[in-house]
Order: C-alpha cells, then structure tokens, then sequence
C-alpha cells in the first residue's frame, strides 16, 4: 500500500526520531533503519512507539513491537552458556597462567551473544524512518514490507 508522503510531515517526523533516539537532525534520513542504524531495540522500542503514537495520533493496534525488535538484555540461554565458558576460562587460566584467555572468552561470548540476539528477529524487513511518516499520513499502522 503506497501512502503519499506529505514534506512538512516527514520533518516533523524525523525531527521527534532524531530528538527521542538523542541524534542530531542531519544523523537521520527517510531510509535510516530504526534498529541497524538508529540502534533502537529492547524497551526503548516499546517507549519509543508509544511516544509517536501519542505525537502523531496513530493507531498502533496493528503494530508488533516483537517482530521488529528483540527483547532487552542477552537472552538468559546465551548468559548461562557464557557463565560456564568464562568459569571454564578461568580454569584453565589457573592452570595454565594465560591471563587473556578469561577476557579473550569473555569477547568471543559477547559477541556470540549479540549475534544470537540479531538473528532471533523474524522481522522480514527493516523498518525504516519513511515507514514511521506514512504511518503517521495515514494514522494507523500497516505493515511494510522492504
């Protein structure tokens, strides 16, 4: 469904995007994804959507906050698994006296962690600022696909 953009909407948009995410107005464009290049996500999500319903007066009864952003925090399988690796880390470390390995882990779990949580969203696009202006045109939310 193509909804028209209005330009005095779209800045009004971008404007409370860049105010509510902290970035300077010229940070953020029609195309910038909210989650890969805003690094909105978890809570700040949710607050994020209800303070633009409430600006823009749209009905997000159609909107699904899980599809497109991942919960807050690392996901308490990846926080376990990585318990155990940095107690097995700090074993060997005992063992062998190799001061970096704990933290060497203790990256490689992190990262794995965050990987895990990117790939957990079945979002089948992304969804960009332009998405959020013609949300806010047609004052109800409908799903766009990229």
């Amino acid at each position: 469904m193509a909804v028209p953009v209005d330009d005095h909407l779209s800045a009004r948009v971008l404007a409370f995007t860049a105010r509510q995410l902290g970035y300077n107005i010229e940070k953020v464009g029609l195309e910038s994804r909210l989650l890969e290049d805003l690094g909105l996500d978890g809570d700040d999500a949710g607050e994020f959507f209800q303070a633009f319903a409430q600006e823009f007066a749209v009905d997000l009864h159609d909107f699904s906050l899980s599809r497109h952003f991942g919960p807050e925090g690392i996901p308490f399988r990846v926080t376990l698994a990585s318990l155990l690796i940095l107690a097995l880390a700090a074993a060997l470390a005992a063992l062998l006296s190799w001061w970096a390995i704990p933290f060497f882990l203790a990256a490689l779990v992190l990262l794995l962690g965050y990987r895990y949580r990117k790939s957990q969203r079945s979002s089948p696009g992304s969804l960009r600022v332009l998405h959020l202006v013609q949300a806010a045109t047609a004052r109800r939310w409908v799903f766009f696909a990229d």
